[in-house]
């Protein structure tokens, strides 16, 4: 967002919400606590600054409500504490209903001070505050120049949406029940795969198995594919027992696709997250694997990361199969499972129906092919020799092109 564009997006909000400011006498008070402030060592900030000063005038007479879902919440700056302060004390002067504290705290305040930010620091708060305000106001606003942080919070009303279906979901004991074993049976073929990786011998890569792909390696922070000639011999016959499997670059799991395909679908790029020790992502879809501490178990290892990955998705999955099953059959007032409406447990046949739907989510997290090492001679000879961790559904596995030894998992199912 240009600089232009952030001037205009305030000035419309402050326009906006300047319409609805009623008690006069508050507001000039606030905003000569705002003239002081900018003569006194702010001189420049003054649009910035009153457009804080309106927000929390409008906060403060019930006209904005902004979005606190986030943890860690903050907005504007800590040179804003006096304006927070002679508001609060003019409330209470005018017996006016003070609705601030329940929009803004005061220890909401960014701790950074306008005086000390750069002009590109500013403007990246400045974007994310005026995203939120947008939000609450119902305004446009860009959200792929806001920052991740703040991105989560504002929740548009197609995810309130799925949120509350999430609740209502999680009212089942028997579903809780299902996810719970489905991660833990997840975990056990991870243990079984990549801790290994975890500990002495870093594994290198993932087979992608695609033929001008046909595996790639981690260089720093670097997903990338080797350009030697034995790596193509070896990515070919270390691919061929998942070679009846759909191969999906993305480095995020569509659940959509997954509650469409009739076989698993394997994204080697999200199995080098897993594999090889990089951030857990759900929104990044680009070669860049920013690492983290090489640590399997614990709080803070990586499959405390995954099982919280694992489950979160698993509910976005099974929200995704009452939505396509049968017209929303789960939903609808005939079943009554789920939420403050629900009325029965469910059925054996239809539990048997969430736990088709969930074997399907289980083959295709448990479907990868990992490479431990490889090594490869002689250019003009397809010979390779390579150590892998492979996994899939029995039914899925095919004859491999190498002679294989115990790095193989057989039946994972």
């Amino acid at each position: 967002m240009s600089v232009s564009k952030v001037q205009d997006q305030m000035e419309k909000i402050s326009n906006q919400l300047g319409l609805g400011l009623d008690n006069q006498q508050i507001v000039d008070v606030v905003y000569s606590s705002v003239e002081e402030l900018v003569e006194n060592g702010l001189e420049g900030s003054d649009e910035v600054v009153y457009f804080y000063a309106t927000c929390m005038l409008a906060c403060a007479f019930g006209q904005l409500s902004l979005d606190r879902k986030a943890s860690g919440f903050t907005f504007g700056f800590s040179d804003l504490k006096p304006i927070y302060t002679q508001l609060e004390s003019e409330l209470v002067v005018h017996s006016v209903e003070n609705q601030l504290k329940t929009q803004l705290s005061v220890s909401d305040l960014r701790s950074q001070s306008l005086r000390e930010l750069k002009a590109e620091q500013l403007e990246h708060f400045l974007i994310d505050d005026i995203a939120t305000v947008s939000k609450a106001l119902n305004l446009d606003f860009d959200p792929t120049v806001v920052s991740s942080e703040v991105k989560d919070s504002l929740v548009s009303v197609e995810d309130e949406t799925f949120a509350r279906k999430i609740k209502a979901l999680k009212s089942s004991s028997k579903l809780n029940a299902d996810v719970v074993s489905l991660v833990d049976s997840l975990l056990d073929i991870y243990d079984f795969a990549f801790e290994a990786g975890y500990e002495l011998d870093k594994y290198e890569g993932v087979v992608v198995g695609l033929p001008d792909l046909p595996m790639v390696i981690i260089q720093g922070e670097q997903a990338v594919q080797p350009n030697y000639t034995a790596s193509y011999y070896a990515g070919e016959a270390m691919f061929s027992p998942l070679r009846s499997i759909s191969v999906n670059t993305s480095r995020q799991v569509d659940l959509k696709e997954v509650v469409d395909s009739s076989k698993p679908i394997y994204y080697p790029y999200k199995m080098l997250e897993f594999a090889l020790s990089r951030k857990v992502t759900v929104q990044k879809d680009d070669l860049n694997f920013p690492s983290v501490p090489m640590k399997w178990k614990g709080s803070d290892g990586q499959r405390e990361a995954i099982k919280d990955y694992l489950t979160k998705r698993a509910w976005e999955y099974l929200v995704l199969v009452c939505d396509s099953y049968q017209d929303g059959y789960f939903w609808s007032d005939k079943v009554a499972y789920f939420g403050k409406g629900a009325t029965r447990p469910i059925t054996p046949t239809d539990n048997q129906v969430f736990k088709d739907y969930l074997a399907k989510f289980k083959a295709t997290f448990s479907t990868f092919s990992i490479l431990k090492n490889h090594v490869g001679m002689m250019e003009d000879e397809k010979w390779a020799s390579a150590e892998w961790v492979v996994s899939a559904p029995i039914s899925e596995l095919q004859n491999s092109e190498f002679n294989h030894t115990s790095a193989f998992i057989h039946g994972c199912f």
